[in-house]
């Protein structure tokens, strides 16, 4: 009898414990989810007084405007020059708040445009105002517009022009959007940034006559950053891209290519693989800026890239240039007694937008006892998936294959080992007669030998 009323205590315990378990489960996700809920609620009244903050100052900022003659409203860098600021920081309730004015001149086609038809010889019509308010980082923003027209007559713009620049890619052969233009001439003090339209384009309209002065700078994030420059002699080459000028009552364009950027870095190994530092090296390439200026009629003109450097690799054997524009690279050792024993990709190479790219360059001292053979069907062109079959008397027998390098580089790990002496080879590659021929390896040098192939008739 005990025993059983002892089992109906122990059942109902039991279940008192399984209920307290539900409870605590049931328990736990009100709590998270109350917790998720008031922790969203208060980011979500945090951002709506943030919202609330930047659309008054976006307010104050318009009024001001609104309070401007017509002619006042322009930028502190505009020509002729007003009195708001294109950007400006204010702390709000111990938040930033950034504050972008831009101030543009637009030509509208309900009267004509200029060099249209009809053609409006004062094209100036009237300002759009946009002002955008940011805070926490750029993350956020809101934006207020405004068209503003001038009182009465249309002003004269007989000494005014226009200047459209376009931005484009020619790695994706599409238009730049959203790039930021920052457009100054030193002459007439103008000052002004702005970004491209959806069409990869900026059209400032009513800029002061200006000869090659307009310097323009293009900046975008994971593009490559570019600036005209003066012309020669300013610049101490012919540059692609040229300050801006401007001609009274004109449409001046401007052309200027930006790409997507990339990554370099440059390796260099042994024929282990073995990491090799310190080496010296020539690279140049990637954006090409212009041509340089021939001393005297009739000498050669060379282009001018804007990576042109001596260098060398580091402690761990490599130079990580990071990134780099876009374009054809050339490579050359200079580390003094040292030969290049396999490279790849071949120099010169091209770099692709968004391509990663590590060159690795095989280097070995000149004073190694070894053997270079160099595969290729002349001069400039190496022979990939050549067979290098070498021997010589005291039993040494080894293959390589070539890469795109059309090199073979012996010694390899073979018994017996490479050492000096006189050596065999035979070299066997599709489409090209058979190659044999014989070669001395001295002690303690490099020794190269060019080997030209044959095409199979």
């Amino acid at each position: 009898m005990k025993s059983r009323k002892s089992q109906i205590t122990s059942r109902k315990s039991g279940f008192t414990l399984i209920e307290a378990l539900v409870l605590l489960f049931i328990f736990t996700i009100i709590t998270i989810t109350f917790y998720a809920t008031w922790s969203m609620s208060t980011r979500y009244i945090v951002f709506i007084k943030n919202r609330f903050m930047a659309v008054s100052l976006a307010n104050e900022k318009m009024e001001v405007v609104r309070n401007l003659a017509y002619d006042k409203i322009a930028h502190t860098g505009a020509t002729p020059p007003g009195n708001i600021q294109q950007e400006e920081f204010i702390m709000r309730a111990g938040r930033e708040f950034h504050i972008v004015t831009r101030i543009r001149n637009e030509d509208d086609p309900l009267d004509g445009t200029l060099g249209g038809t009809p053609n409006d010889v004062d094209f100036v019509d009237y300002k759009n105002v946009r002002i955008e308010v940011f805070w926490d980082n750029e993350t956020h923003s809101v934006v207020l517009a405004s068209r503003f027209v001038p009182p009465g007559i249309e002003n004269s713009a007989a000494n005014l022009g226009i200047l459209v620049v376009n931005v484009y890619s020619d790695q994706s052969g599409s238009n730049v959007v959203g790039s930021t233009v920052h457009v100054t001439n030193a002459d007439t003090g103008f000052d002004e940034t702005d970004a491209t339209d959806s069409f990869g384009r900026l059209m400032l309209v009513g800029l002061l006559e200006s000869t090659e002065k307009y310097k323009i700078t293009l900046t975008k994030n994971d593009y490559e950053t570019v600036e005209t420059l003066p012309t020669y002699p300013i610049t101490n080459y012919n540059p692609i891209d040229t300050h801006a000028s401007v001609v009274k009552s004109a449409i001046n364009t401007i052309n200027i290519i930006q790409n997507k950027t990339a990554n370099l870095s440059v390796k260099t190994i042994n024929y282990l693989d073995q990491n090799v530092a310190n080496i010296d090296f020539y690279l140049k390439g990637g954006r090409k800026m212009g041509t340089t200026e021939p001393a005297e009629l009739g000498d050669p003109v060379y282009p001018v890239y804007n990576i042109d450097t001596h260098t060398q690799t580091e402690g761990d054997g490599e130079k990580d240039f990071g990134i780099v524009s876009p374009g054809q690279y050339e490579f050359a050792l200079e580390e003094s007694n040292y030969a290049v024993i396999g490279i790849n990709p071949m120099s010169p190479f091209s770099l692709s937008s968004e391509q990663n790219l590590e060159l690795s360059v095989k280097v070995s001292p000149d004073n190694a006892t070894a053997l270079l053979i160099k595969v290729q069907k002349d001069a400039a062109s190496p022979i990939a998936g050549a067979s290098v079959h070498l021997t010589n008397s005291l039993g040494y027998d080894a293959t390589l294959t070539t890469v795109a390098d059309g090199m073979a580089f012996f010694p390899i790990v073979a018994d017996p080992p490479f050492a000096a002496g006189t050596y065999d080879y035979t070299i066997t590659a599709t489409g090209y007669d058979n190659s044999s021929g014989q070669v001395d390896v001295s002690a303690n040098i490099l020794k190269t030998e060019e080997v030209t192939m044959t095409v199979t008739p």
